[in-house]
């Protein structure tokens, strides 16, 4: 896992941890207020961090399967070169064999 992908998961974590202590606070701190809009207030605070989660583990998933694809990509860029490579060399054998045999005459 690189440093930018390890990032993403602690700024997940950091988001459901500081969603869960609100939502805490807002049911057990001492207030006085009316406890349906606490309630209410923790639920969307919870509802907006679970939508960034949502949406960071979306991203993560898309960037991970591009890099995927990339490097299957490149692995038969790679296999492909190889082959030319390969045929390139075979023909230049048979180049400088005709041309020795030429030059021995």
């Amino acid at each position: 896992m690189n440093g930018k992908t390890r990032n993403e998961y602690i700024d997940i974590i950091m988001i459901n941890i500081s969603a869960i202590v609100m939502f805490a606070y807002c049911l057990f701190g001492n207030y006085y207020g009316i406890l349906t809009r606490y309630i209410l207030v923790s639920f969307l605070a919870i509802a907006f961090a679970t939508a960034i989660m949502i949406q960071k583990i979306i991203t993560i998933y898309y960037k991970q399967r591009l890099l995927e694809q990339n490097l299957e990509f490149y692995k038969d860029e790679l296999a492909d070169r190889d082959r030319k490579i390969e045929d390139l060399s075979e023909e230049k054998f048979k180049i400088s064999k005709v041309n020795h045999e030429f030059y021995d005459k």
